[in-house]
């Protein structure tokens, strides 16, 4: 799993990097989402996770799917190119319905905030996570600046030594 790959290069490395995670789904389980319905498989995720949220997007009572141009299929899009639920016979337009139990669940599984799309919660999230990481960066610099003062203040004492020799030795 990338997230535990990372976590090992972290500790090779000696250093700490934000680990941030967004879902992004309906939460509504069908053939193709089986991954969100066995939440055990997600069992000690969240100690790899520093920030992050799953992002219910849609509508509890469903509504279409509408494909962009770049990814029409014939016979995956009706005229109007609304995706369609092949499954069904005679062949209709699918309908995603949002489910926010199935994505609050998994929040909680992964030790992340649960946000609705619509509720304008998102941009608050990712300024939170922006001033986290900046400030990280901050005070890694502030801990780098005072370990390099000194080596430069070495080789500075040094290089002024050699001038004053030099100096003195023209001098003369």
């Amino acid at each position: 799993m990338l997230l535990e790959s990372s976590d090992s290069k972290e500790e090779l490395h000696d250093e700490k990097k934000q680990k941030i995670v967004f879902f992004l789904g309906d939460g509504e389980l069908n053939s193709y989402e089986r991954f969100i319905t066995n939440l055990a498989d997600y069992n000690g995720i969240d100690e790899l996770i520093d920030n992050g949220a799953v992002i219910g997007v849609g509508k509890t009572t469903g509504a279409k799917i509408k494909i962009t141009e770049t990814i029409r299929r014939e016979k995956l899009v009706d005229n109007e190119g609304f995706l369609l639920d092949n499954s069904k016979s005679p062949v209709t337009a699918a309908i995603s319905k949002l489910n926010e139990q199935n994505l609050k669940e998994l929040s909680n599984k992964l030790g992340i905030d649960y946000i609705n799309y619509e509720s304008g919660q998102l941009s608050k999230k990712i300024e939170e996570i922006k001033n986290i990481v900046v400030q990280d960066e901050e005070d890694d610099d502030a801990k780098n600046d005072k370990d390099l003062y000194y080596y430069f203040s070495l080789a500075l004492l040094i290089l002024m030594l050699l001038e004053l020799l030099y100096y003195r030795r023209n001098e003369l």
